[in-house]
């Protein structure tokens, strides 16, 4: 681990953002919740982190890294997609369905 990265490890503090990435979940952001006297870091959500690494999932490369404003960019990107995908569009109003068509075609034509 290069200077730079440890460096930012011990910076952290309880309350502070950080990210990681899992081969089913994608890019995750979470809060440090504890950090032990030993430095293991404890997030909101359950995962233990030793120097960096997740304590349980080194065989799948799990570490630590920082929030950026473009990782929070592309999970909200992610999270819109997500949820219009799973939009029941027979529930939606005839005239919010022509709003949205229309916003299409508008982004459709401005790329053209």
């Amino acid at each position: 681990m290069n200077n730079e990265k440890q460096e930012w490890l011990k910076s952290l503090k309880v309350g502070d953002e950080v990210s990681y990435s899992t081969r089913w979940r994608g890019d995750v952001i979470t809060k440090i919740k504890k950090i032990t006297p030993k430095g293991w870091i404890k997030t909101e959500d359950g995962r233990t982190f030793i120097n960096g690494y997740s304590k349980l999932d080194n065989w799948e490369g799990i570490f630590l890294y920082p929030v950026t404003e473009e990782l929070k960019a592309k999970l909200y990107y992610i999270a819109l997609f997500n949820k219009v995908s799973k939009t029941n569009w027979n529930e939606v109003e005839l005239d919010k369905i022509e709003q949205i068509a229309g916003i299409l075609g508008y982004i459709k034509e401005a790329e053209a």
